[in-house]
């Protein structure tokens, strides 16, 4: 799970749920789109090469499949 912080909640997100996030803007599989940021300090990327920790301060964007 990822914490959100949105501008009336922190909310929590299954990573497998996560469509999209760019510029703060949060979307989700289901549709749901959200504004806000990342809570955790770091989180773990699943890629084709293994396991990545990231700073969520170093990360762009993340786009699921």
């Amino acid at each position: 799970e990822i914490a959100f912080q949105t501008e009336l909640a922190t909310l929590k997100v299954k990573g497998e749920d996560v469509l999209s996030y760019i510029g703060g803007t949060l979307k989700l599989k289901d549709g749901t789109i959200l504004q806000g940021k990342i809570q955790e300090e770091s989180l773990m990327i699943q890629t084709d090469y293994g396991d990545l920790e990231a700073k969520t301060e170093s990360i762009a964007n993340i786009t699921g499949e």
